[in-house]
C-alpha cells in the first residue's frame, strides 16, 4: 500500500480477485471484470461486477484490484440519463443473446383466466402477494400460509389489474394446519361470493394418481412471475409484470417432513438467475401441462422455495382431495333433491313464450353443425342465408364452446397418445330447408353443404364481446326452393319499430336441451339506456359499454336461448307489388339467461354492410336483394300495382338541363296535346322553373314556353298546389295520350273504379332484369280508405287517402306532380289529381330530393337572382338568437374550411353591441324548411377580429368565426378558396347574400346573386364620399370598389362573399372569394360596394388571423385538399393525361437543382441522343443548361448545343435548338417521338395538344401528364405571325391561376395513346402565356431538314456550345 496513493487502505468500493495461472495484465485498464446470469427463459446475460483499474505485476498469481460498480450505480444512472436495474436490462430485447436450452419457461396467456391473486384491501393492485388457482367457478386453491397471515383473511380476488374484483365469501384452511410449527398442510379453499363468469375462466382439475403412468414424462409447470417483457424503453413500468410458468425436470431432492403428514414435495433445480427479475408465485400453482394450454394442478407453491432458480418444493394436493371435495361437493345432494333431472318429451317441445315454425316460413334460416367421432351432427348455431354461397351469422360461432375429450389413436396433435387432448372445434357442416332437425318428414327440400371457410370480423377478439359478427362461405352454390330462400339486410343505422321476430334451434329455457325443432320468437326493442339496466356489464368483456353497433331487445314471456347464437333478429317488409321480403336486423350475440323478461344483445348488421359486401363480393343493397331472391315468396293480397315501366305515353318527366337524365325529380300528366298538369310546388322551386319536359331518359326534349301557377297558390301553403306547363310544340298524337280529368257530374263517385298514383322504384322485376336500369315507373293500387289532412276550411282542396303498407326503405318513390288516376278499364284511366308533397309520409318513402326555396320573379336582391342550392356551396349566413328563440341572420360570411368562417370584422357585434352565436349553412331559404335536407346549424366558439381592426375605421375589415363543432360537407356546403393574387381577376364578379332587396326594405329570406364589376380607384373616389375621420389614408390597396348598372349588396349582405368561379384542370368549378362586403352606398341602381380583398399582398396584414395562414398556402393546395360534393365540372380542354411513351425531359442549368417546382424549360426526345427545345431556353441569360432530367429524375450531361441559325434573340420565330447528351438513353425505356412533316404527311390529323405540367395533390407534387388541347385548330388572327413558323391557336378558358403551367420548350404532339408512336408537330413557344390564354406553336415542319442535317451530319457547322 502507497500512502500517498491509499491512504484510507483498499475501500469498500474496490475489489481483488486473482488466479494461480492468469490475471488481467497492462491495456486491460478500464475493462470489465464480470459474470454470466439467466433469465427465466434462459438468455445469457453478462453483468460487469468490477472495472480494471491497477495490481501487481501481471504473472503467475498475481493479483488486480478492480473498481466495484455496484458501488457507483447512482452516480452512472444520473450520467446516462437512464435506468440500468435489472429489469430494464433484461426486458429490452436488443441484442443476439446466447441461450441455455435446459432452462425453459413460456408467459401464460390471460385467457382463459385460472389463476388469481389475493388482495386485502379494495384499492389493492399488487397480484403477486400470494396466488391461487380456480379449480371449480366457485372455489379457489391456494396456500394456508398467505391467508392466516398478520394481515388477516384475503377480502377479494381478482385476475388482473384492471379487472373486476371478485368478493370472498369464506376461507377454509386445513384442520390440521399449524402456521407457527410446520409447513405441512399448507393448502386452503376460498369460496367466492358469486360464480365465475363461464365464458372467461377455465377451472383447472387436480391432478389424479391414476394418471400418473399417462403423465410422468412431464415437465411440471411452476408458478411465478416477471416484469413484463418489451421492447421499446418507454414502455417499462415497474407496476408492469407477467405471470410465467417455469418447466421444471421430476428430479426429487430432499425436504424435511413435518409430522406424519408426508405432503410436501422437493424438485431439484439449480438455476443461476439475475438477481431480482423473478418473483415465486406463492400460494399459487404446481401444475402438469397434459395437452396444449390444458393443465392438472398437481400442488400449491411453498414459501420453503427460496427463489425462481433453487429447489421447489410444494405442498402435493393428493392427500388432500377427499378434504377439498368434502368442501366444495357438500351442497350437491341437497342440489339435486330441489332440481331433479326431468327427461324432455320431444312431441310436445315450445320454446321459452315462442311457437313453432312452418316450412317456408324462415326460407333463409341456416342451423351450423359440428360433425362428432360418430358421425353424429350437433346444430349448436345459427345463421341467415345472404347469398348462394355465403352465409351471415355469429363471430363466437366460429369454434364449439364447449371442450371435448378424444382419445385419437393416432393423433398428431401430441408426442404421447395415452393421455387425453382437449380442443376447440370449428363447423364444418350446414343445414337449410330443415324445419325438424329430429325427424325426416320435412326433408324434401332440405339441403345439407360442407363449409369452405369461416371469415370472422378482423377486430373480434373472443374475450370481448364486440364485433360478434362473421361469415360462412360454402363448398358449392346452393339452390333456391320452397324452403329455402335468400335473405336481404336492413341497411338503416336504427332498428325498424314494431315487432321483430327470431329464429333459432335454441334451448327452451335455461339449462335445458336444445330444441330439434325450428322455433320462433316475438320481440321488441329497447333502448340503450333500458338495455344498460338490463344487461350486466362486465368491464373486461365490455370495456366500452354498450356499442352503437349493437341493440336489445326482449319480450314479457319470450326470448332466444343458447344455441340460437348466430340466428337472425328479423323482420318483413314488402315491395309495392305484394311480395314479402325478409330483412335480418341483428345476428343473435349474448344476453341474460332465458327466462320470462330475459333480454338478449344482438349485432347491429347494418354496422357492418360495407364489410359484409366487400368479403362477399356481391351489392346487399335493397334493389339488388329484391330482385333477386330466390324462392317462393309469401305474398300480401292487400298490396297490388300494376308496372307501367314501358314509358306511357301520358306521364312526363319535368327537367331543368336538358340533359339531365332523373325523370324522377317531378313528374307531369299530358291533359293535352301542349299542356302538362303538374304540381306548383314542383316548378317553383330554388332550381327555377323547368326548361323541358321528356317522356323516357332517351326520348326527345320537348322545351317549355311558359308556366301557369294557380293564382291562389303559396309556397309554403299545400293548397292549389297546381300548374301547368305549356311546351313549345304539340306532342306528336301518334306517341303520346294526353288523358282527360275525372268530372263526378259525368263519371260519378270515383270510388267505384280502382285509383292508382303514380311512382318509380329502382327494382328490377324478374331475375332476367338484374343488369342497371332507369327507375320503373308503376301505378300502385289505392283504396277509399279516406283519412284528414290540414285545416277544415273552404281552401283545403286535398283528398287524403289512409295508407299503412310496411315498405323496403328507399324502393319507392312517389311521383311529386305526377297524377292520381281512376282506372276504369284495362288501359284506360282518368284523371283524379296530382300527387301533393304532403304524401311525404305516405306510402313511398319520402324521396331523395326535397325542393327548396321559393320562385317568384319579382322577388329578390335590388337587380338580383335567386340562388339555387348548391350554387354557393361556401355561403354562411350569420345569426344571433334572441330571447324568444328568433333568429336573426344579420351578417354573411365565407366558409373557408371545416371549422372557420370568413366575414367582416364589423359583424363582430350587432347595433346593440351582441355578439352573434350561430351560423347556418346549406340553406339557401330561411324562411322554409322545405330546403334544410342538407342544412346545418352550429354555434360559434369564438370570433377573431384583425387586430388592427378599429370600429370607427373602414380599415382592416376583416375577422374569423370560429365554429364550435366541424362542418359535414355535402351537396349543399363546402369552402371556399381565397384569392391571392395581386391583381383582381377579369370580368364580372358574383356577390351573395341575404340582404335587404332594396334601400330600406326588409332582409331577404332567399339568398340572392349580384352580378357586379371592379371599379378603379379613381372612379371609386368619386362615388363613394370619403370621411377623413373614418378613411383618413383613402382607400387603400387592400380595398376595391364594385358595381353595375343595375344591382348591388345590400344592408344585411356585410361580411359575405364576392369572387369567381374558375378552372382546375379536369374542368371542376372552383369558387374564389376576392373580397369581403364592407360598406357602400345606399343600394340604388348605380350604388357602389367597398370590400375588403383578400389578396395575396395582404395576406400578411391578415397572418395574425392564423387560420386563414393554414387554410389556403395555394390555389393547388386549395382545390387539391377539399372534396366538394355536387361542385359542378364541366369539359374543357385542359385536362390529366397519361402520355404513355417516354420522351419528356427537362433542363437542368446546375445538378443541384430540384424537380419538387419544375423545369424552366422543357425538351423532347427526337433521337436516342438528341432532344428538341427553344433556342431562347438554351441562350438565356443562365447560360446553356448543363443536364437533361427525365420524369424519374434521371439526368444526363449535355455535350453539344445547336442553335438554329435562322434564329434570332428577342424574336419569337425560329426558336428551335437541338441538345445532344453524352450517351444514349435505354431503348427498353424512352421511346423517341417522330416529327411531324406536313409537306409529306400532310396536314395534321388530329387536334394539336400541348404539353403543360400541373398539381395533382395537396403535397404541391407536380403532374407531368396535363395537356391543353387546341380543339378548333383555327389559327389567331394576328398579322406579326403571318409568314413565320409561329401558329396560333384560340383558347380562353377561365383557369384558376397557380395550377397549370405551360411546359415552354416543349412538344406539341397529335395523341397520347399506349403502343402507338407519338408525333411531334412543333414547340410549345413562350408567347403562351398559360393553360387558360391563346396557345402558341413554333412549327417543326420548316426546321425538319436542319434537324437532320445536325443529327446524320455536318453538326459542326451548328455547334454553339460543346463540353
Amino acid at each position: 500500500m502507497n500512502r500517498r496513493q491509499m491512504p484510507e487502505g483498499l475501500r469498500a468500493d474496490q475489489l481483488c480477485a486473482s488466479s494461480d495461472t492468469m490475471d488481467t495484465c497492462e491495456g486491460d485498464s478500464g475493462g470489465p471484470l464480470q459474470t454470466e446470469l439467466h433469465d427465466v427463459f434462459g438468455n445469457v446475460y453478462p453483468l460487469v461486477v468490477g472495472v480494471v483499474s491497477f495490481g501487481t505485476p501481471c504473472i503467475e498469481g498475481s493479483t488486480g484490484v478492480y473498481t466495484r460498480v455496484s458501488s457507483y450505480l447512482d452516480w452512472i444512472e444520473k450520467e446516462v440519463n437512464q435506468s440500468l436495474s435489472y429489469s430494464n436490462c433484461t426486458g429490452i430485447q436488443l441484442c443476439d443473446r446466447k441461450q441455455n436450452r435446459s432452462i425453459v419457461a413460456k408467459a401464460k396467456t390471460p385467457w382463459p383466466v385460472n389463476r388469481v391473486g389475493l388482495l386485502w384491501k379494495k384499492e389493492e393492485r399488487d397480484l403477486y402477494q400470494c396466488g391461487g388457482l380456480l379449480i371449480d367457478y366457485q372455489y379457489v386453491l391456494t396456500s394456508a400460509d398467505c391467508v392466516t397471515s398478520s394481515r388477516g383473511p384475503p377480502e377479494f380476488v381478482a385476475s388482473s389489474p384492471n379487472s373486476a374484483l371478485a368478493s370472498v365469501a369464506d376461507v377454509h384452511v386445513h384442520p390440521q394446519y399449524e402456521r407457527q410449527r410446520s409447513s405441512s398442510y399448507d393448502i386452503a379453499l376460498i369460496k367466492l361470493h358469486q360464480y365465475a363468469n363461464l365464458e372467461e375462466t377455465q377451472p383447472v382439475c387436480p391432478w389424479m394418481r391414476s394418471e400418473e403412468t399417462q403423465t410422468n414424462h412431464l415437465p411440471l409447470q411452476v408458478a411465478a412471475s416477471i416484469s413484463q417483457r418489451r421492447f421499446l424503453l418507454n414502455q417499462y413500468t415497474n407496476e408492469s409484470r407477467q405471470l410465467i410458468l417455469q418447466s421444471v425436470r421430476r428430479e426429487l431432492c430432499a425436504v424435511q417432513q413435518d409430522g406424519d403428514a408426508n405432503d410436501l414435495i422437493c424438485i431439484k433445480r439449480n438455476i443461476s438467475l439475475v438477481p431480482e427479475t423473478c418473483q415465486v408465485d406463492y400460494g399459487g400453482p404446481v401444475m402438469l401441462e397434459v395437452a396444449k394450454n390444458k393443465y392438472r394442478v398437481r400442488g400449491v407453491l411453498s414459501r420453503r422455495t427460496e427463489g425462481c432458480g433453487s429447489n421447489v418444493i410444494f405442498t402435493d394436493i393428493t392427500p388432500h382431495l377427499q378434504w377439498l371435495e368434502s368442501i366444495m361437493f357438500k351442497n350437491l345432494n341437497e342440489w339435486l333433491r330441489r332440481f331433479p333431472f326431468v327427461p324432455q318429451d320431444y312431441v310436445h317441445i315450445t320454446a321459452l313464450g315462442g311457437k313453432r315454425a312452418v316450412q317456408g316460413e324462415f326460407q333463409h334460416m341456416v342451423a351450423i353443425g359440428w360433425t362428432r367421432a360418430d358421425g353424429r351432427i350437433e346444430y349448436l348455431c345459427g345463421g341467415s342465408l345472404l347469398t348462394f354461397t355465403f352465409i351471415l351469422t355469429a363471430a363466437h360461432c366460429a369454434v364449439d364452446i364447449q371442450k371435448y375429450v378424444v382419445w385419437p389413436p393416432n393423433s398428431q396433435l401430441a408426442d404421447d397418445n395415452s393421455f387425453p387432448l382437449y380442443f376447440s372445434v370449428p363447423p364444418d357442416t350446414v343445414r337449410l330447408g330443415d324445419t325438424d332437425l329430429g325427424s325426416v318428414a320435412d326433408d324434401e327440400y332440405a339441403q345439407q353443404a360442407k363449409i369452405a371457410r369461416i371469415i370472422k370480423h378482423p377486430q373480434y377478439r373472443e374475450s370481448r364481446k364486440y364485433f360478434d359478427i362473421a361469415l360462412i362461405e360454402l363448398q358449392e352454390r346452393l339452390w333456391a326452393n320452397q324452403a329455402i330462400g335468400l335473405v336481404c339486410v336492413w341497411r338503416e343505422p336504427e332498428a325498424p319499430t314494431g315487432l321483430l321476430e327470431a329464429v333459432g334451434f335454441g334451448a327452451l329455457g335455461f339449462g335445458e336441451m336444445l330444441s330439434p325443432t325450428l322455433q320462433k320468437v316475438q320481440l321488441r326493442t329497447l333502448d340503450r339506456s333500458q338495455c344498460a339496466e338490463r344487461i350486466p356489464m362486465n368491464r373486461r368483456q365490455m370495456p366500452e359499454g354498450l356499442r352503437a353497433d349493437q341493440l336489445c331487445a326482449s319480450s314479457d314471456t319470450m326470448d332466444t336461448c343458447e344455441g340460437d347464437s348466430g340466428g337472425p333478429l328479423q323482420t318483413e317488409l314488402h315491395d309495392v307489388f305484394g311480395n314479402v321480403y325478409p330483412l335480418v336486423v341483428g345476428v343473435v350475440s349474448f344476453g341474460t339467461p332465458c327466462a320470462e323478461g330475459s333480454t338478449g344483445v344482438y349485432t347491429r348488421v347494418s354496422s357492418y354492410v360495407d364489410w359484409i359486401e366487400k368479403e362477399v363480393n356481391e351489392s346487399l343493397s335493397y334493389e339488388d336483394c329484391t330482385s333477386r331472391y330466390g324462392g317462393n315468396r309469401k305474398q300480401n293480397s292487400a298490396l297490388s300495382a300494376i308496372d307501367k315501366s314501358d314509358s306511357p305515353a301520358y306521364r312526363v318527366g319535368l327537367l331543368w338541363k336538358q340533359e339531365d337524365q332523373d325523370l324522377h325529380q317531378c313528374g307531369g300528366l299530358l291533359i293535352d296535346y301542349q299542356y302538362v298538369l303538374t304540381s306548383a310546388d314542383c316548378v317553383t322551386s330554388s332550381r327555377g322553373p323547368p326548361t323541358f319536359v321528356a317522356v323516357s331518359p332517351a326520348s326527345d326534349r320537348a322545351a317549355v314556353e311558359d308556366v301557369l301557377v294557380h293564382p291562389r297558390f303559396t309556397k309554403r301553403s299545400p293548397y292549389f298546389d297546381i300548374a301547368l306547363v305549356k311546351i313549345q310544340s304539340y306532342a306528336n298524337p301518334t306517341q303520346s295520350q294526353p288523358l282527360c280529368p275525372w268530372s263526378d257530374e259525368l263519371h260519378g263517385n270515383w270510388s267505384w273504379g280502382t285509383a292508382r298514383f303514380g311512382a318509380s322504384i329502382s327494382q328490377s322485376i324478374g331475375l332476367a332484369s338484374l343488369q342497371l336500369t332507369p327507375r320503373r315507373y308503376v301505378h300502385p293500387k289505392l283504396s277509399d280508405d279516406r283519412c284528414t289532412f290540414g285545416e277544415a276550411t273552404a281552401e283545403n282542396d286535398l283528398i287524403c287517402i289512409s295508407r299503412k303498407a310496411a315498405l323496403i326503405p328507399r324502393l319507392c318513390q312517389v311521383d311529386y306532380g305526377g297524377p292520381v288516376l281512376v282506372q276504369m278499364g284495362p288501359n284506360e284511366y282518368k284523371v283524379l289529381g296530382v300527387l301533393s308533397r304532403a304524401t311525404a309520409r305516405g306510402y313511398c318513402p319520402k324521396r331523395f330530393y326535397s325542393d327548396v326555396g321559393e320562385y317568384v320573379g319579382s322577388y329578390g336582391a335590388f337587380g338580383g337572382f335567386r340562388a339555387l342550392r348548391g350554387e354557393f356551396q361556401h355561403m354562411v349566413a350569420i345569426g344571433w338568437t334572441r330571447a324568444g328563440g328568433r333568429i336573426d341572420y344579420l351578417c354573411g360570411g365565407s366558409l373557408i374550411n371545416q371549422q372557420f368562417v370568413l366575414t367582416a370584422a364589423h359583424c363582430n357585434v350587432d347595433a346593440n353591441g351582441i355578439k352573434p352565436d350561430t351560423v347556418r349553412l346549406g340553406d339557401t331559404d330561411l324562411g322554409s324548411a322545405e330546403d334544410d335536407e342538407f342544412a346545418q346549424q352550429i354555434s360559434i366558439a369564438r370570433i377573431i377580429v384583425h387586430p388592427q381592426y378599429r370600429g370607427s375605421r373602414k380599415y382592416f375589415d376583416l375577422a374569423l368565426i370560429e365554429l364550435q363543432q366541424m362542418v359535414q360537407y355535402s351537396e349543399a356546403v363546402c369552402s371556399t378558396c381565397l384569392w391571392q393574387e395581386q391583381t383582381l381577376p377579369d370580368g364580372p364578379m358574383d356577390a351573395v347574400g341575404f340582404g335587404a332587396t332594396g334601400f330600406g326594405e326588409s332582409l331577404s329570406p332567399t339568398l340572392q346573386r349580384v352580378v357586379l364589376n371592379h371599379i378603379g380607384r379613381e372612379e371609386c373616389e368619386g362615388r363613394i364620399s370619403v370621411k377623413r375621420r373614418e378613411m383618413p389614408d383613402g382607400f387603400r390597396e387592400d380595398q376595391f370598389c364594385a358595381a353595375s348598372s343595375s344591382m348591388d349588396t345590400c344592408e344585411g349582405d356585410s361580411g359575405g362573399p364576392i369572387g369567381v368561379k374558375l378552372y382546375d384542370v379536369g374542368g371542376t368549378l372552383t369558387p374564389l372569394v376576392t373580397g369581403v362586403v364592407s360598406f357602400g352606398t345606399p343600394c340604388t341602381a348605380g350604388s357602389t360596394g367597398v370590400y375588403t380583398k383578400v389578396g395575396r399582398e395582404d395576406w400578411n396584414i391578415a397572418i395574425s388571423l392564423h387560420a386563414i395562414a393554414t387554410i389556403c398556402k395555394s390555389f393547388a393546395a386549395c382545390s387539391k385538399t377539399t372534396s366538394c360534393i355536387g361542385r359542378p365540372s364541366e369539359t374543357i380542354n385542359v385536362n390529366f393525361e397519361r402520355i404513355y411513351t417516354q420522351n419528356r425531359f427537362g433542363l437542368l442549368w446546375q445538378e443541384s437543382d430540384e424537380l419538387s417546382l419544375g423545369w424552366e424549360c422543357g425538351a423532347t426526345l427526337i433521337d436516342y441522343q438528341f432532344l428538341l427545345t427553344t433556342a431562347s431556353c438554351v441562350t438565356s441569360r443562365k447560360g446553356h443548361p448543363k443536364f437533361v432530367v427525365s420524369l424519374a429524375d434521371e439526368r444526363a450531361p449535355i455535350t453539344d448545343v445547336y442553335v438554329s441559325p435562322r434564329y434570332k434573340p428577342g424574336r419569337p420565330e425560329n426558336d428551335v435548338a437541338l441538345l445532344k447528351i453524352d450517351q444514349y438513353v435505354n431503348h427498353t425505356v424512352y421511346r423517341p417521338a417522330c416529327l411531324w412533316d406536313r409537306q409529306t404527311d400532310g396536314e395534321w390529323s388530329t387536334d394539336p395538344k400541348f404539353t403543360a405540367y400541373g398539381i395533382v395533390g395537396a403535397d404541391g407534387l407536380l403532374n407531368d401528364t396535363v395537356t391543353v388541347t387546341a380543339r378548333d385548330r383555327k389559327d389567331c388572327e394576328d398579322a406579326s405571325l403571318r409568314g413565320t413558323d409561329l401558329r396560333c391557336f384560340h383558347n380562353q378558358v377561365p383557369m384558376m391561376p397557380g395550377v397549370c403551367w405551360m411546359d415552354y420548350g416543349g412538344a406539341v404532339i397529335d395523341k397520347a395513346f399506349w403502343g402507338e408512336p407519338v408525333s411531334v408537330y412543333g414547340i410549345v413557344a413562350p408567347l403562351s402565356k398559360d393553360c387558360g390564354s391563346t396557345l402558341y406553336m413554333i412549327d417543326i415542319s420548316p426546321h425538319i431538314a436542319w434537324i437532320e442535317a445536325i443529327i446524320v451530319g455536318r453538326r459542326d457547322q451548328f455547334l454553339v456550345f460543346s463540353d
